[in-house]
């Protein structure tokens, strides 16, 4: 069985030793916005690995399902 991921709000929610939210947990949690996101870490794609990608989701031109 796997563990679940926390959320940002479960997470900023979290108690550590009845302390109230640990100041990791609560910097972890803080929103921060896409342009300030450093990626310089992440390798990038290779030409191969690029090849070799295919799109995920609905294909183009088709409706979504009506809600049940």
């Amino acid at each position: 069985m796997s563990k679940k991921k926390s959320t940002h709000k479960e997470l900023a929610n979290k108690k550590v030793r009845g302390q109230g939210v640990s100041p990791e947990l609560q910097k972890e949690a803080e929103y921060m916005p896409d342009n300030q996101i450093d990626y310089s870490d992440i390798p990038e794609l290779t030409d191969e690995e690029l090849k070799r990608a295919r799109r995920v989701g609905r294909p183009k031109g088709s409706k979504p399902r009506p809600p049940t």
